[in-house]
């Protein structure tokens, strides 16, 4: 496996997948490709505003922005599973430089 950018590479439905697994009761709105990381909009059930949730997929971390308020994601069962995500599919920097990679 090698280091792959993810703000280039992961695809709509990986980017989907991980947003359920940070966040399942959230309703995909759309994403953009920052340098280095992604955003996601998402809402919620009963929301009534638009864009008002949000969070940044980085290779190793997750950063989820609520009413204005940002909050990283550093623990728990969703961490872990996203964590696991990125090491999977080659976006962790667990991969970058790595020597006892082939």
């Amino acid at each position: 496996m090698k280091f792959r950018d993810m703000s280039t590479e992961m695809t709509e439905q990986e980017i989907i997948t991980a947003l359920y697994m940070i966040c399942p009761d959230s309703l995909y709105k759309r994403y953009k490709r920052e340098k280095g990381y992604i955003s996601v909009w998402y809402s919620l059930p009963n929301d009534t505003e638009t864009d008002k949730h949000h969070l940044e997929l980085l290779p190793d971390n997750v950063y989820i922005f609520d009413n204005g308020i940002e909050q990283e994601l550093t623990d728990g069962d969703a961490f872990f599973r996203y964590h696991q995500l990125t090491v999977a599919k080659g976006y962790s920097y667990l991969w970058k430089g790595n020597p006892f990679i082939i």
